[in-house]
């Protein structure tokens, strides 16, 4: 059988997925702030299984910058101004539409069945920066589906984003995102 034949590629369905960001207000006022969960609501993604199995994995996620919302209940000014702000002065999204990964290895701590721990490496791209970044990730392969469910940290400064502040710098954002996705991909006939 030749590599091709044997590689297996799933295409992320973002109907069935989801993608959050947790921000926390921090600073002598931040009982006055907002912690909003934002939700990427453009998006898409891969991964392929090579011949060599799992860990030789691929995996590639796209998300639209300018796709970010608000998830939780607040007033409309409110969320609005928090997704312009993030859109505009946070990610300026206009100069960089587009955050991305694309792992450049896979590495299984444990299996069992068609459940997978990995510890997946790769480039991660915000606001023009790229970073290698290693995300934690529990995989469940089913039939035609593989589920992916986990969480990572980020620092904004490490990508050159200053965090919003309000009042003075008294209402800031914390620099750590807490991101956790649940995301659904479909293989390809």
């Amino acid at each position: 059988m030749s590599p091709e034949a044997a590689t297996s590629r799933y295409v992320v369905d973002p109907a069935q997925s989801r993608i959050t960001l947790k921000v926390s207000a921090g600073g002598a006022l931040a009982f006055l702030g907002h912690s909003p969960r934002i939700a990427a609501r453009d998006y898409s993604g891969s991964l392929e299984v090579g011949p060599e199995g799992v860990a030789g994995s691929r995996v590639r996620v796209v998300v639209a910058a300018n796709s970010l919302a608000v998830l939780d209940d607040m007033k409309a000014k409110d969320r609005e101004e928090i997704e312009s702000r993030t859109r505009e002065e946070v990610l300026e999204t206009d100069r960089y539409p587009e955050i991305s990964f694309a792992s450049d290895s896979v590495h299984v701590s444990s299996q069992n069945e068609n459940r997978y721990v990995l510890q997946i490496g790769g480039t991660f791209l915000l606001h023009g920066v790229s970073q290698h970044e290693t995300i934690s990730a529990q995989v469940f392969f089913n039939g035609g589906t593989v589920r992916a469910v986990g969480e990572f940290r980020l620092k904004q400064s490490a990508y050159r984003i200053k965090p919003a502040s309000a009042l003075g710098g008294g209402l800031t954002v914390k620099d750590e995102l807490v991101c956790t996705f649940d995301i659904l991909a479909h293989r390809e006939a």
